[in-house]
């Protein structure tokens, strides 16, 4: 007997009865030769009320189906058809949204004010939120004076302005003007400039130079005006066909990507902070609502509101205090796209706001098991309120979504053969990985806390600590949890016998090695018998301590008693390595394709009685030997190295001498620390300073490097990239237009902030397009690219890559420095080859989006 609360609840009743015949059938599960199930009694219900995805487009009936059967609550999509809904696309989604609702799922519609499609605003261009201009002009009264920009914005409410002094001319009596219009896409080239001439008679005299300001709308913008009757007149008429179409229960109105606020004339004079324009679009897209259909709810994003990252104050650019204004009944919904364990921290701080702010705590993340599990534990937490999880781009078939899913309706659903605790200790998304994903995540996990110092008894200890704080969890399958454990176990014992054998205790940690061989094989079904036998045979005939790359087929950073510098975290470093055999000696050229480092530990595996030496050139050419020392007396032929003075470089070369037995040399990697965003920019134009590292989104060090130098003189700053690539063939690059989407291709990317300013970004691509744009809100990933400065920038390409030179005067960032202060400033590179890549010098927020490093001013 299946009992729902309601209707829903029995659908929910229904698909629990469904995975348990699933599981009973993979489980073998049988009664008498038949198929059977367990008699028992199921109590199931949700732990988090809403359990929804974001879905851009449509779905597929066998898509909709498979979020049904994951208990999905709420469907939120997202497409440009809610604005202009003729009679064949309201066919589509009226019967997507009444199967969506027979499923047991809420179908809710995007229909955002601050960012919405350009076909819907072609209809009423002049709602569109523009930017404001002075323009100062010597009229004439024979030729004709042209405006700095065209597509003006110019309505009864907003007309153009031409004054001389405090005096108000009038049109047609001092001056006339010859109008060209206002058109979307907003191009210059479709619609040009405005032109004036002063008439004669009038107040204009021959010498007069007149202000002439006004409201135009740059390309491509995309945000309606909510001072601007057009907007209202537009928006309602979406809103009132939308609504009379689906029906919805709710509507998503955004709110959390701003193309630009508070720059219209129509805005900017009343003289509004960005936190009252936003109350101003709120109030209106309320009203209209309650108006058409009072029983809707709205649903916002509450990135603006309520960041972690976004400082409580009263600038023009905070938008913090708009939230004491969000309807009671909205829903806010917070986005956290972070894939890193550095998203928990934020998460929580983020969502206890919320709950302090008396909103019901609700996120929006990744389809990514690791963060997932770390929302939903954060969210279970809240057990006075009503709670829910949005999974972003969700695809019902793959495994992280299917992993979240259950985790959200249940914090004890279905344990998996890979209990989701592994994700969050191990930052992976399995659901039922192989053998060897375990393995490779162990080992990448066990390399990054030696490198950073912790024993491998220390490593043993945290897993078992964490292990225990979720024993409550283990009902997986019988051979899941003690493979992690034991395998584990295996590598980091390994450690502990390699430390040993490289201090002298060969004897016995030879004989332990032969034991955790064995142990080793058990584990690994493709693990070769034969290949055992002959790693065994050569451990005890040679007294060889076989290498990590030969027994778990991947190389391994040994651990070796190391005090890292405070403040840096040790990332391996990519290098296209070339080795040179001859008769008595091997080495191992490294290429960087850059200046790299701060490198302080070179790995290898070599042969015994061999002497090691390391070499460093800057043009590949004359090379310098370098002091390095292995960590542990006499251990100099088997490496790691470290590095006496920790060195940047671009050619790194290890050599390898031996005079009885031919000398081996593989597994040549190297090591540097990252160190914090931090740099002098001194007053001296011929003193460049090298940025250092960029750094992809995984917190490695960027498989493309790219080179960024820094000067300085009184006028502004001077930068030089160079964006090297091991594919320069395959640089990806079409842009040629000013303003255009350059972080979809291939480009490097300069963004600066001054104290008490808005922050502005920078960019140029290989063909030498130009993008700049100015942060339209603090804490969030929104830029108004109507913004425009006076700035230089040329590009060329190379065999290597390609390279850019950069001027920023400081006219255009916010005034010139003051010794002794600082500002934030990041550099960026967005790769476009083979594979995509984003890299940056600072590391990001906790919530994912770029962050800052520090520019000193001596």
């Amino acid at each position: 007997m299946i009992a729902g609360s309601d209707r829903i609840g029995m659908i929910h009743g229904i698909h629990t009865l469904a995975q348990l015949v699933r599981s009973a059938r993979e489980n073998h599960m049988e009664y008498r030769g038949k198929q059977a199930l367990p008699n028992t009694d199921i109590v199931d219900y949700p732990d988090l009320s809403m359990r929804g995805a974001y879905i851009r487009g449509p779905l597929t009936d066998s898509q909709l189906q498979q979020f049904a059967s994951l208990k999905c609550s709420m469907l939120v999509f997202e497409s440009d058809d809610f604005y202009t809904m003729d009679d064949d696309k309201a066919t589509l989604w009226q019967s997507l949204f009444r199967q969506a609702r027979d499923a047991g799922i809420v179908p809710v519609p995007v229909l955002e004010f601050f960012h919405v499609p350009g076909p819907f605003l072609a209809k009423a261009p002049a709602a569109v939120e523009g930017r404001s201009r002075v323009d100062r002009l010597e009229l004439s009264d024979t030729e004709w004076k042209c405006t700095a920009r065209g597509n003006i914005v110019v309505t009864p409410e907003n007309p153009l302005r031409v004054t001389l002094g405090n005096i108000l001319l009038r049109a047609g009596e001092d001056y006339e003007v010859s109008e060209t219009g206002l058109t979307w896409p907003f191009v210059d080239t479709n619609t040009p400039c405005w032109a004036l001439r002063r008439k004669n008679g009038g107040a204009i005299s021959a010498e007069d130079t007149v202000d002439i300001t006004y409201s135009y709308a740059p390309p491509s913008s995309n945000a309606l005006c909510p001072h601007a009757p057009e907007a209202e007149r537009l928006f309602r008429e979406a809103l009132e066909r939308l609504i009379q179409t689906l029906s919805p229960e709710f509507i998503h109105c955004g709110f959390g990507d701003i193309g630009r606020i508070n720059q219209d004339l129509r805005c900017r004079e009343n003289k509004l902070t960005n936190a009252e324009a936003l109350e101003s679009a709120l109030g209106l897209v309320h009203r209209l609502c309650g108006e058409i259909q009072p029983e809707i709810r709205l649903i916002f994003w509450a990135d603006a509101f309520m960041s972690a990252e976004s400082e409580e104050n009263d600038s023009l650019s905070s938008l913090q205090s708009a939230r004491e204004k969000i309807p009671e009944s909205s829903l806010c919904i917070l986005r956290n796209t972070n894939q890193k364990h550095a998203a928990s921290a934020s998460i929580d701080r983020s969502v206890r706001r919320m709950h302090e702010s008396g909103f019901p705590p609700m996120l929006a993340v990744g389809a990514n098991a690791a963060v997932g599990y770390r929302a939903i534990k954060t969210l279970n937490t809240f057990e006075d309120s009503k709670t829910g999880i949005i999974i972003m781009d969700a695809d019902p078939e793959s495994p992280e979504t299917r992993i979240v899913f259950e985790k959200a309706w249940s914090d004890s659903s279905r344990v998996l053969p890979w209990p989701e605790w592994y994700n969050d200790f191990f930052e992976v998304s399995f659901r039922e990985p192989s053998f060897e994903e375990i393995k490779t995540c162990i080992l990448q996990y066990v390399e990054e806390q030696t490198l950073s110092g912790i024993a491998p008894e220390n490593i043993r200890k945290k897993f078992k600590a964490y292990r225990d704080s979720h024993a409550y969890k283990f009902g997986e399958k019988k051979d899941a949890e003690p493979l992690v454990s034991l395998l584990l176990d295996i590598i980091t014992r390994y450690l502990d016998l390699e430390y040993a054998y490289a201090s002298g205790k060969t004897r016995s940690s030879l004989r332990d090695l032969v034991t955790l061989v064995y142990d080793y094989g058990k584990c690994d079904e493709s693990f070769d018998a034969e290949r055992g036998n002959q790693i065994i045979t050569t451990i005890k005939n040679q007294s060889l301590f076989v290498p990590a790359s030969i027994l778990f087929g991947q190389p391994l950073a040994y651990y070796r008693p190391y005090r890292l510098q405070p403040e840096t975290e040790p990332s391996e470093m990519a290098a296209q390595v070339d080795y040179d055999d001859a008769e008595d000696s091997i080495q191992a050229s490294l290429d960087y394709l850059m200046n790299c480092g701060p490198i302080y530990r070179i790995d290898f595996e070599a042969g015994h009685d061999q002497s090691v030496s390391v070499f460093a050139s800057e043009d590949g050419q004359a090379y310098k030997e370098v002091a390095a020392q292995p960590a542990i007396s006499g251990d100099a032929y088997r490496g790691p190295l470290f590095l006496t003075n920790a060195l940047t470089t671009r050619f790194l070369r290890v050599r390898v001498v031996s005079s009885d037995t031919k000398p081996v040399l593989r597994d040549v990697r190297t090591f540097l620390l990252r160190e914090p965003a931090r740099m002098q920019c001194p007053l001296n134009a011929e003193k460049t300073q090298d940025v250092g590292v960029l750094f992809d989104e995984s917190g490695e060090p960027a498989s493309a490097p790219t080179e960024v130098l820094l000067s300085r003189n009184s006028q502004g700053l001077q930068l030089s990239v160079n964006a090297r690539d091991p594919l320069p063939h395959a640089i990806g690059a079409s842009m040629t237009g000013t303003d255009m989407p350059l972080w979809e291709e291939e480009s490097v990317e300069i963004r600066i902030q001054v104290p008490g300013r808005p922050a502005r970004r920078f960019m140029v691509n290989p063909l030498g397009a130009r993008h700049d744009a100015m942060a339209v809100v603090d804490g969030l990933e929104c830029w108004d690219s109507g913004w425009d400065a006076n700035w230089s920038a040329e590009a060329s390409t190379d065999e290597l890559g390609w390279s850019a030179s950069v001027h920023l005067p400081f006219s255009i960032l916010g005034g010139t420095p003051e010794p002794g202060k600082s500002w934030r400033i990041n550099f960026l590179r967005h790769r476009n080859n083979v594979e995509k890549e984003s890299s940056a010098w600072a590391s990001p927020l906790p919530s994912g989006l770029p962050g800052y490093g520090t520019l000193l001013f001596d």
